[in-house]
């Protein structure tokens, strides 16, 4: 009977003091909760107030795009704008470079360069909010230390009209120099550019044909369509060489600034399945050209050869599903100038996209 009370009071005590163990762990907790609410209860206000102010600010945006927006005129038959307001895009950009050149030198030799750049990967994540974009990008080669060029990318596209704007500082050029019939490799480095591109179009049948649908996708397609293009060109800049001690190529610099203007024309194909298919292409021929070259200390202007051109070339492939939309697009950029019998550039600028994105 003793033994039995002597349990039983043993077994009060370890619950006892199993209780008083516990205890503080539910007050901590009990505190834990209890500050986490104060806290939000003292910033409730200021989050309401942010919120309240956001939603100001979104209304005087939506009524400024709603203006805007008014303005514009398309057929719903031919084009959509989405009824998602925001859009979330991802996207894997390549871009490179070509430089070739062909001449005759004082010495009535021939001489001819074969180059070209690294290509450059960039990774972007950006937001859209009815037309009004923010976004973000970084370089995975210039984190893991490769060498690339600096360039810089603006582009606008409407179904009216649009451009490309490309600076571009090339640093790893490489390839093959030919002086007569003898041919000499040449490391990164040696030959240097800084030139700045730009092609802008105009389209006509603007009510039927969009480019944001294949470029932006700020824009849905809904029909086949084409339209024709008018369109000018730019490129300025400096190609630059120090002498060769290898070829005995004297150092050369040429200096380049044209203007082009010109039509051409673009097609979007839709499919059932709403896909889209666009090409298009711009031709532009020189009409304003200051070029010249300076080798070995001596200036020379460079020869106007009809046609001296410009061309911009598009594509993209794109499929839309309700809310999400994925594909690719490029644009590449050729510009020919002068003559092979005495000066001959060719520079070609090329740039691809693959995109996924969300609307919401």
């Amino acid at each position: 009977m003793k033994i039995r009370t002597v349990l039983f009071i043993l077994s009060l005590l370890v619950c006892a003091t199993g209780s008083m163990a516990q205890a503080p762990k539910k007050k901590l907790k009990d505190k834990v909760k209890e500050r986490i609410e104060q806290k939000y209860e003292q910033l409730k206000p200021k989050i309401d107030s942010l919120a309240e102010k956001g939603k100001i600010v979104q209304g005087k945006v939506d009524s400024v795009l709603d203006i805007k927006e008014a303005k514009k005129s398309f057929d719903p038959e031919y084009i959509r704008r989405p009824k998602e307001k925001w859009m979330f895009k991802a996207r894997y950009n390549a871009f490179g470079s070509k430089l070739e050149s062909e001449g005759v030198m004082s010495d009535s030799e021939r001489t001819r360069l074969n180059l070209h750049s690294n290509m450059k990967t960039t990774f972007n994540f950006g937001v859209n909010y009815r037309g009004i974009a923010l976004g973000i990008g970084f370089n995975p080669g210039y984190l893991l230390g490769l060498e690339s060029d600096l360039e810089v990318n603006i582009n606008s596209y409407s179904n009216r009209y649009g451009y490309d704007i490309i600076f571009q500082s090339a640093r790893t050029y490489k390839g093959t120099a030919y002086r007569g019939e003898t041919s000499y490799e040449l490391e990164k480095g040696v030959v240097k550019q800084n030139t700045l591109t730009a092609s802008g179009y105009y389209v006509f049948n603007n009510q039927h044909f969009s480019y944001p649908a294949a470029f932006s996708q700020t824009y849905e397609q809904l029909r086949s369509c084409g339209s024709w293009l008018a369109g000018a060109s730019i490129l300025a800049g400096n190609i630059y060489a120090p002498r060769n001690t290898v070829s005995n190529m004297p150092s050369s610099r040429i200096s380049l600034g044209t203007i082009a203007i010109g039509g051409g024309y673009a097609y979007n194909l839709v499919t059932k399945k709403r896909w889209l298919f666009h090409i298009s292409a711009l031709p532009t021929i020189v009409a304003v050209a200051h070029n010249h070259v300076k080798y070995g200390g001596e200036r020379e202007n460079m020869s106007f050869h009809f046609p001296d051109f410009i061309i911009t070339g598009r594509g993209a492939v794109i499929r839309n599903f309700d809310r999400f939309f994925a594909g690719g697009n490029f644009v590449v950029t050729t510009t020919a100038l002068g003559s092979r019998n005495k000066l001959y550039v060719n520079y070609t600028k090329w740039q691809a996209h693959l995109i996924f994105g969300i609307r919401l």
